[in-house]
């Protein structure tokens, strides 16, 4: 599972933090959680980190991505609010900037339109791999998933779970990310990654963990053919959490 939190794309650069983990019954696994300049092939400019995030993508099979940033644009009379999609209606978030959604369609998106492997959930929706499939099944499907994600969106489906998750300081989001692991949602993490997360200057990377643990619950969770039905997340896209 890789989370993606976008943000900073001010003036062609930007400040985006990947978060990479592992999926398991008992909730993910953190593994790293980084600025993407700061990564192999890592850039300072958007287009650049877009380019790096394409590749990066490509080379990874059997992964889902959860990026938090938006997949489409709104349609009219699609049952949002005037300005945004449904789905941000329906989350009750203002996902990103237009400029973050530019990027993400133009930019990305476009880039891997023709690439078999890739799939973005809910837009298309052909089999997804699951547990047991023969190899010969496995080798006729996507087996790389891109689902639209959002920090906010999923902190508020976790406080209604009953979660508490304050973020006024450091050490509340450190009270936060135990929160996570005794829900079973983060295995407990190492110090280091914990302190990165929690850290005020790695807001962002907190994000890209949310990111993360939207994507493995919103690929799993959901049943992706039925969003695909629907005319207003087929085209607009759709905030998993």
């Amino acid at each position: 599972m890789f989370g993606v939190h976008v943000g900073g794309l001010i003036d062609g650069a930007h400040d985006i933090w990947v978060c990479r983990a592992h999926p398991g019954v008992d909730g993910i696994r953190v593994e790293s959680i980084e600025r993407l300049a700061d990564l192999p092939g890592g850039v300072p400019d958007a287009t650049g980190a877009a380019l790096t995030l394409v590749s990066k993508i490509r080379e990874a099979p059997r992964s889902v991505w959860g990026f938090s940033a938006p997949f489409g644009d709104a349609l009219e009379n699609s049952g949002g609010e005037e300005g945004l999609r449904r789905t941000e209606t329906e989350r009750g978030v203002g996902v990103a900037s237009s400029g973050q959604g530019t990027w993400m369609q133009d930019q990305l998106l476009s880039a891997l339109a023709e690439v078999s492997q890739v799939c973005v959930l809910p837009q298309a929706a052909p089999p997804l791999i699951v547990a047991g499939m023969p190899p010969a099944m496995i080798s006729t499907v996507a087996s790389t998933y891109l689902l639209e994600v959002a920090p906010a969106a999923l902190v508020k489906v976790l406080r209604a779970e009953g979660l508490e998750l304050p973020d006024a300081d450091e050490a509340a989001r450190k009270r936060g990310l135990r929160e996570l692991s005794t829900g079973g949602f983060v295995r407990p993490m190492a110090r280091a990654l914990r302190d990165r997360a929690a850290s005020d200057a790695g807001a962002s990377g907190l994000g890209a963990l949310y990111c993360a643990l939207a994507a493995w619950r919103g690929y799993r969770e959901y049943d992706h053919a039925d969003l695909h039905g629907d005319a207003d997340y087929a085209r607009e896209g759709f905030i998993y959490c």
